[in-house]
């Protein structure tokens, strides 16, 4: 009797530690969790096949943009400029510094004697222009002559530098400006300009003003040039 009791509180021993095993035991519960972890696998593999694609992609598509070397970087002109620096236009305009040798041996102003002049010039067209003389001094003078102009190209094309502007014009000179002596008398020019660069030109000129005795000068000097308001 005792011993058909210890049988069956072994068998029921036996039958709940069966039913309490985890469900890993299970073969079908195994085979699961094995294709699951293959399954994270391979997509790992795959992810890192991918990687390695994109930097391999990355490292032989993927180059830093280069200008070509022989790119010609364009420079905006300056008016009236051609590609060797030199002006196409005798519209320019300048003011400048020189000296008059006086031609008169009896004269009442500066314009006969001679001394330190201002020359400019205002260029209105091609072939019209406004030079301006003054000459300094005890007697100054102030000239203003309306000028035809004759620009010289160094070749046949419009583009080509101007090599001289022969002009030539009349105007008003006068003598001792604001003061009790002051005269106005007519006034005839003519000279050369001669664009040293873009920026210089050479200035040449005779100046003959009518006054009571007739006075001449011969005007040399050099003057900073720009376009001006008539381009």
């Amino acid at each position: 009797m005792a011993m058909n009791h210890f049988l069956s509180a072994g068998i029921a021993a036996l039958s709940t530690s069966l039913v309490a095993l985890p469900a890993l035991a299970n073969p079908t519960a195994d085979i699961e969790t094995l294709d699951s972890v293959d399954a994270v696998s391979l997509d790992a593999d795959a992810l890192v096949f991918d990687i390695e694609e994109v930097s391999r992609f990355a490292a032989t598509s993927i180059q830093p943009s280069e200008a070509p070397s022989d790119t010609a970087i364009e420079v905006a002109q300056r008016p009236f400029e051609n590609s060797d620096g030199r002006r196409t236009s005798s519209k320019f305009s300048y003011i400048g510094v020189g000296f008059a040798l006086g031609l008169s041996d009896d004269s009442d102003s500066e314009l006969g004697d001679g001394g330190f002049a201002l020359a400019s010039k205002t260029g209105f067209t091609e072939n019209i222009s406004l030079h301006n003389l003054s000459v300094l001094g005890d007697d100054p003078v102030a000239s203003f002559a309306l000028t035809a102009d004759f620009p010289i190209r160094s070749g046949d094309s419009p583009d080509s530098a101007i090599a001289a502007v022969p002009f030539a014009g009349a105007g008003i000179a006068i003598r001792n400006l604001f003061q009790d002596d002051s005269a106005a008398a007519f006034l005839l020019t003519g000279g050369v300009d001669v664009p040293l660069a873009y920026r210089w030109t050479a200035t040449g000129r005779v100046a003959v003003g009518f006054f009571d005795e007739t006075e001449a000068a011969l005007v040399f000097g050099v003057g900073y040039t720009f376009t001006g308001f008539f381009k």
